[in-house]
């Protein structure tokens, strides 16, 4: 008969050892890396990794116009957008270099909000190898291509619980 103590005799020990996923977590336009926080907390406690990325001017780093925090119309339709100059290669790249770190430690599930969606498209075009698995979350696709939320162009196997749209 073996007897053991702590942990060393626990299921989880005897069990064979897997590099735990990291989750890259990417929020929408207007809002930050905090979004993901309960999600991120409840991937943890499952004993997985997260990482919550802010796009560029986002989170941390966003600016808000001083205009606007005065709400003031006429300087608001002079003054540039804190956003001006930023494209999606910008935002491609910043969580390109997450997924990239993130890697180096094990399988990579990659998590787009919203706009997050397209940064998460163009990082799995660009780095698929590094990637486990992707995964969206009510995306958006700005894209002519992209079928309208209408139901004359749903795919035929979407399921919807009425014909209204919002």
């Amino acid at each position: 008969m073996a007897v053991g103590t702590g942990l060393a005799s626990s299921p989880a020990a005897a069990a064979p050892r897997r590099r735990p996923v990291t989750y890259v977590l990417v929020h929408g336009t207007h809002s930050a890396g905090a979004f993901w926080m309960p999600i991120a907390r409840e991937l943890v406690l499952r004993g997985h990794r997260a990482v919550m990325v802010d796009q560029p001017r986002h989170g941390a780093e966003a600016f808000v116009a001083e205009s606007y925090q005065r709400q003031d119309l006429a300087a608001m339709a002079v003054e540039p957008s804190p956003l001006k100059g930023l494209g999606l290669d910008d935002y491609e790249a910043r969580v390109t270099g997450v997924v990239r770190r993130a890697a180096r430690n094990g399988p990579v599930v990659l998590v787009g909000h919203s706009l997050g969606g397209v940064s998460v498209s163009r990082v799995g075009e660009a780095v698929p190898h590094l990637l486990h698995h992707i995964c969206y979350m009510r995306p958006s696709f700005p894209a002519a291509s992209c079928p309208r939320r209408t139901p004359a162009r749903r795919h035929p196997r979407t399921r919807t619980r009425s014909a209204r749209w919002s």
